[in-house]
């Protein structure tokens, strides 16, 4: 098992060794009241008790232009048909509204051009270097279960995404990084192609597996040896991607032609790969075409928003801690597979390191347990009657009963009083036997609060020789499990699939990736800010109210200001999007609201402190207050993971 110190009671001391804020050390509680301390600054707070306004999310989506011609541009239309608004969420559980300004720019020339001048410095340039896919191949592949090439060379340069990246962010992105919202840039470099097409440029980015630490070579449906992925831009590290729509990719081909199952809308980008073939059909000097190049720029930023900068879908309930637990069952025997063999697939380590870093206000407990499948003979004996075939060979039509039998099954198989939240998985290592879902193969099906992955011989290593890893499932598991956390795929049908080129776990184009980018990172951060923080004012007004009905202790006193002071410390960081510390400060005043209220409620265990006069210590600033409070934090940390026989140890797996 692997998992994070639970840090719930991370200030149950805090308030014995708490510095003095800037409210008075006074008795006088109409000096000291909710109201009185943030209304203030603004009346929010009078009324409505949540980051939810268009106060805390009023966001800048800057829309930056390399190599368009300004003439034709129609910013007034384009800003016409973008959504400034969402409701990240389902409910008032963790919903968080958003809006949006939108501030158009162009490159200056000098800039569009040194652009240009890095770009050909890193390409490799030459015959055979991009790749079109040769769909009457893939339709026969498909049909057959034959894999073939079916990738047609082209001719042109290739450019490495995540160096482009680097390079727009340290000379045009790094002076705004602190501003509130997101970029998008948005690149036209039709220079570097011919118009007969005979020439194009590609950019690709390259993954290592996250458990086979190797470089990914292989594509959906059992394609291996395939060429680099082409992207149309990259991003994910910071709050801005870029997107040159005169480059060319694949990718919309693959999943037009393969993934037909998908609804997956109608937008002109699938129809028009790049600028030259836009361009060519619709003459952007003229009225009618400049109405559709508006259009179709439209599109493609309506697609980061609604996908990427404005995501977040999930109103379950929100925990302070997770328990991921993961039964795998192993049924490769007979094929001459040992668990030594395929127990890479699945590491604690690696799954809780990345949720640790992604998410650190969350208290994350993890455990893969490797089972034999024949071990659970009415799980076992369901497959094996269960299978059919097709060209692909055998599968199990899981929703025909598999995953009612599974579902019915969750209690027997998980402890759900490990944590707050419990996100069970049945995770399975067959013998060639695949799983579909209504028809679509899968590798991860989530989403419904428990997870189910599957793999064979083939996916876990190359032509099933375990000398090759191919794909492990640890990066499947956190992908799924990010839908449990309330995260879409960057992609749907309604806003269309035109934003998948980021680095991002729940990205299907990123295939291998195993981090959160910054935007979802953001999105799960908001939401939790604003459940924590709403969930604990509203307890905190309620504890007040026996807190001035039983006298206002003195005891108590340091304990309450140390619960104003983490729900500023919050507020302000939430404000300028630091979104870990945002929620961190949240957690910790809704744990402090918890022992306040239990004090109150027992006040034969109220401990005896020492209130420091506000004469003798002075008042720090507001970035004082947040560097020492973490600081104290820490200590805090320290101390309480000793004192509290109730805190278990940490394990590596």
């Amino acid at each position: 098992m692997h998992k994070k110190k639970y840090f719930g009671l991370t200030f149950a001391i805090f308030f014995m060794i708490t510095f003095q804020v800037n409210v008075s050390n006074s008795n006088s509680d109409d000096e000291i009241t909710t109201e009185s301390i943030f209304s203030e600054n603004n009346d929010f707070y009078k009324d409505v008790y949540n980051l939810d306004s268009e106060l805390f999310n009023n966001y800048t989506l800057n829309i930056e232009f390399f190599g368009f011609d300004a003439d034709v541009v129609d910013e007034v239309e384009i800003e016409s048909m973008l959504d400034p608004s969402y409701s990240a969420g389902y409910s008032s559980i963790g919903t968080v509204n958003l809006y949006y300004d939108f501030i158009f720019s162009y490159a200056s020339l000098d800039d569009t051009q040194a652009l240009a001048d890095y770009i050909l410095s890193i390409a490799t340039i030459g015959s055979d270097v991009g790749y079109d896919i040769d769909l009457d191949i893939l339709a026969n592949d498909l049909a057959t279960g034959v894999r073939s090439d079916i990738f047609i060379p082209r001719d042109g340069m290739v450019i490495d995404a995540e160096l482009v990246e680097d390079f727009i962010y340290t000379n045009f992105f790094m002076a705004h990084e602190d501003d509130i919202g997101y970029t998008i840039y948005l690149l036209n470099y039709s220079i570097f192609d011919t118009v007969n097409h005979s020439l194009e440029h590609w950019y690709y980015a390259d993954t290592i597996g996250y458990d086979s630490n190797t470089t990914i070579t292989h594509w959906y449906s059992g394609y291996n040896d395939i060429p680099y992925k082409p992207t149309l831009g990259w991003g994910g590290d910071h709050r801005f991607c870029f997107l040159d729509l005169s480059a060319r990719t694949w990718y919309f081909d693959w999943f037009l032609n393969a993934w037909q199952g998908f609804n997956y809308g109608d937008f002109l980008h699938y129809y028009y790969p790049d600028m030259d073939d836009f361009t060519q059909t619709f003459d952007p000097h003229t009225p009618s075409g400049k109405t559709m190049l508006s259009t179709y720029l439209a599109e493609w930023i309506q697609s980061y928003l609604g996908n990427v900068f404005a995501t977040y879908y999930a109103a379950d309930p929100i925990g302070k801690s997770y328990s991921l637990q993961t039964k795998v069952f192993f049924n490769m025997s007979d094929a001459g597979y040992t668990l030594d063999d395929v127990n890479w697939c699945l590491s604690e380590k690696r799954i809780f390191d990345q949720l640790d870093h992604d998410f650190p206000w969350l208290d994350w407990i993890i455990d893969v347990e490797y089972v034999n499948l024949a071990d659970y003979p009415n799980i076992d004996l369901y497959i094996k009657e269960n299978i059919h075939y097709d060209q692909d060979g055998p599968y199990i039509n899981v929703e025909e009963g598999l995953f009612t039998l599974l579902s019915s099954q969750l209690d027997m198989h998980f402890n759900y009083s490990a944590a707050d939240t419990v996100l069970p998985c049945y995770a399975f290592l067959t013998d060639e036997v695949n799983f579909k879902w209504y028809g679509i193969s899968f590798a991860g099906l989530g989403g419904m609060g428990w997870e189910i992955l599957l793999a064979d011989q083939y996916s876990l290593f190359k032509d099933g020789d375990v000398s090759q890893p191919r794909r492990g499932m640890s990066g499947v598991l956190i992908h799924e499990l990010g839908h449990s956390l309330g995260l879409p795929h960057p992609h749907d049908s309604y806003y269309g699939w035109g934003s998948s080129f980021i680095k991002e776990v729940m990205n299907y184009f990123s295939i291998g990736e195993n981090s959160f980018s910054i935007f979802f990172k953001d999105a799960v951060g908001r939401a939790h800010t604003n459940y924590f923080y709403t969930e604990t004012l509203y307890e905190y007004e309620l504890a007040v109210s026996i807190y001035v009905a039983s006298g206002s202790p003195d005891e108590l006193l340091d304990l309450r200001l140390s619960i104003v002071e983490a729900l500023t410390l919050s507020e302000s960081n939430y404000a300028m999007m630091n979104y870990a510390y945002a929620t961190t400060f949240a957690v910790e005043a809704s744990t402090l609201t918890e022992l306040f209220r239990y004090y109150l409620d027992n006040p034969e265990e109220i401990p005896t402190t020492v209130t420091t006069s506000s004469t003798e210590t002075e008042t720090p600033s507001v970035s004082e207050t947040t560097d020492i409070t973490l600081g104290f934090i820490a200590i805090v940390l320290t101390f309480a993971i000793v004192i509290i026989p109730s805190i278990k140890r940490k394990k590596s797996n």
